[in-house]
């Protein structure tokens, strides 16, 4: 739920519940981590306001001309394996699925793989055991293995969703929180560009 200020945001995270995360609304802040536009594990009404003078002032002295519309507020979601999957419309092929590693590791390792949708089960499965980091998602030193099933089916879906939705043209969860297996994943942020 967004909320135009802290005292806002503290009634919004009182009702939703702590720990919350706090995350910048503004439409030229696409990387919000990188202008100090997230705050996590925020514990308390006291820390919330902490965290929004913190985030506020960081924002200001890093892009003073952002448009800020205040701030998001969402309940905190237990840590997983970060992967990043979405949709890409290109103009000569048409709209192509996309997964890979995740979180504020996607830029660096470019782990990503694309395939044309409609996607198969057959392609989602490969899409995945395609990527370096896969092994993450098998387990590795005692972990156990990650819901590659649940995985395979935001793939699904998300080709579903690009062959149904013409207009658009970019989709991005970075990140889609992977949990053990049998206990699915949870997209954290989306960004979404919609075209003629």
């Amino acid at each position: 739920m967004n909320a135009g200020d802290a005292e806002e945001a503290k009634k919004v995270a009182t009702k939703m519940g702590y720990p919350v995360v706090m995350k910048v609304v503004s439409p030229q802040i696409l990387h919000k981590t990188d202008v100090g536009g997230v705050a996590l594990g925020i514990k308390n009404s006291r820390q919330l306001v902490d965290a929004y003078d913190d985030m506020m002032s960081n924002i200001r002295r890093r892009m003073p001309s952002a448009e800020i519309y205040g701030v998001g507020i969402q309940k905190m979601v237990p840590q997983g394996r970060e992967l990043i999957s979405g949709i890409v419309k290109d103009p000569q092929f048409g709209p192509q699925v996309m997964v890979g590693l995740g979180g504020i590791y996607v830029e660096a390792f470019k782990d990503v793989v694309f395939r044309l949708a409609p996607v198969t089960p057959g392609e989602a499965a490969r899409m995945l055991r395609s990527l370096h980091a896969y092994a993450l998602l098998e387990g590795v030193r005692g972990e156990k293995p990650a819901d590659v099933d649940a995985v395979e089916d935001v793939l699904m879906r998300l080709s579903q969703l690009a062959c149904d939705h013409a207009s658009l043209v970019e989709m991005d969860m970075n990140p889609l929180m992977v949990y053990n297996s049998g206990n699915g994943c949870t997209c954290v942020d989306v960004r979404m560009t919609l075209g003629g």
